[in-house]
């Protein structure tokens, strides 16, 4: 991990809204004309690196889920009071053994204590049975069981567009995820928050007995009475046009609660051959705008499948105005430590590859010239050998000895190169391991 959480967070921010996205007066938002090989690519930038932090996988999940469904996702950023809270709630349900927003206080429980794991649980989506984040935010996203298809909560505070930070905890079989935040301001016009998402929308972030849901924005609609509203679902032809019945739904709801943005449709289909593919057209009639004029809201969903999709130019123009954006941050960072680090970092990314080559030879110069300063090539060496370290720990698993041996490195380079901040890193690891080494029973790190 070469930057701190704030860090992480301002690069990732300079590196993603520069990215060009849909013009934002389409009905719903930025996810019109993305073809699937641009959101391929997407996804890929998106994904968790290996060995990510639970925080980094859960964040990087949510952010491949709203930026499918048209919603801020460049800068949604870890909060480190959201982070108590969220493993407050799943420490104080674990406690309890079951899952509650309203948790009563556990035999034994301080009041500070109590009254952190009841704001946390009464704030956060929770889990039971599933602790792994990116599959936590799966089963939050699905939430199509008997006790939440009728208002799919979870998945509204998900695609919250004002959610501007959050933050992932665990304890036992229990997991949570701060909800409430609505931080992000500014937030440009949007019509309605769908899922599936209008337009390209893959197979793998979907499920054939997913519920399906649209949110609009009650700053444009006034919701009738469920009676008054009319739902479907129709597939097309290879000429994009609807074709047969439409599907017979086994569910329909309107839900007014206050989860996310505000009141969902939510509907689905009794049969639904997912598949690999295939185009359908939604169509949801009896809104009305705020003059009182009726609306029709349609829109098609195209899915598909990932693994089938060749990138091509599309894809790698993708990943080339990714790049060039992060290529540009790091350049106007204005502390070279910093820079030295990124740009260790940028010119082993997985996908540069599938980038403009000039990318790659311009950010291995700005990294060979900025090392000639000899106190900045030891910050490079000590960050070259504490990132070997970090993937020595990672496969170490709970191996004591092999954690020893890591310690051991871990003090070797703060000893080394002591003056560096990977040096002070290291320090603070081997501190780490030392600690937890010698506690019985404790096994590997816990991330």
């Amino acid at each position: 991990m070469t930057h701190s959480w704030a860090q992480r967070t301002a690069l990732l921010a300079m590196m993603l809204t520069t990215l060009p996205s849909a013009d934002v007066s389409e009905p719903l938002d930025r996810t019109s004309g993305r073809s699937p090989s641009e959101v391929k690519a997407m996804l890929q930038l998106l994904a968790p690196s290996r060995g990510a932090s639970a925080q980094d996988t859960y964040l990087a999940r949510v952010r491949q889920y709203r930026y499918l469904c048209g919603v801020p996702f460049e800068t949604l950023a870890f909060n480190a009071r959201q982070g108590e809270l969220a493993t407050a709630a799943a420490g104080i349900c674990a406690r309890l053994g079951k899952l509650t927003h309203a948790p009563e206080r556990p035999p034994g429980m301080s009041d500070a204590d109590y009254q952190l794991g009841k704001d946390g649980a009464g704030q956060s989506n929770l889990f039971s049975g599933r602790t792994e984040p990116a599959g936590c935010v799966d089963g939050w996203m699905d939430d199509s069981d008997q006790n939440n298809i009728d208002r799919v909560g979870h998945r509204r505070w998900i695609l919250n567009p004002s959610m501007g930070t959050s933050a992932f905890g665990t304890e036992g079989n229990y997991a949570a995820m701060y909800a409430f935040d609505g931080s992000l301001k500014n937030i440009s016009d949007w019509d309605c928050v769908t899922y599936p998402t209008r337009g390209a929308m893959p197979v793998q972030f979907f499920g054939a007995r997913h519920a399906w849901s649209i949110s609009p924005n009650l700053k444009k609609y006034v919701l009738p009475a469920q009676t008054d509203l009319t739902v479907t679902i129709q597939a097309t032809n290879a000429k994009a046009m609807p074709q047969g019945e439409a599907l017979k739904l086994d569910y329909f709801h309107l839900d007014t609660g206050g989860f996310g943005s505000g009141p969902a449709v939510i509907f689905r289909p009794a049969e639904f051959a997912l598949g690999q593919a295939g185009t359908y057209v939604v169509t949801l009639t009896g809104l009305k705008d705020k003059s009182g004029a009726p609306v029709t809201l349609r829109y098609s969903v195209n899915f598909f499948n990932l693994p089938q999709i060749t990138e091509g130019a599309e894809g790698a123009a993708v990943y080339t105005r990714y790049f060039q954006a992060r290529f540009d941050a790091i350049q106007a960072m204005p502390n070279q430590i910093d820079q030295v680090e990124a740009y260790a970092d940028f010119v082993t990314q997985e996908y540069l590859q599938q980038a403009d080559p000039k990318l790659r030879k311009a950010a291995v110069k700005s990294l060979s010239d900025i090392i000639k300063d000899p106190v900045l090539k030891r910050e490079h060496d000590a960050l070259q050998k504490y990132k070997t370290l970090l993937v020595f720990e990672l496969q170490a698993g709970t191996a004591k000895d092999k954690l020893v041996a890591v310690a051991t490195g871990y003090r070797d380079l703060a000893k080394a190169f002591k003056e560096t901040r990977a040096g002070v890193r290291a320090a603070d690891d081997f501190t780490r391991l030392k600690n937890q080494l010698e506690v019985p029973g404790a096994g590997g790190p816990r991330s």
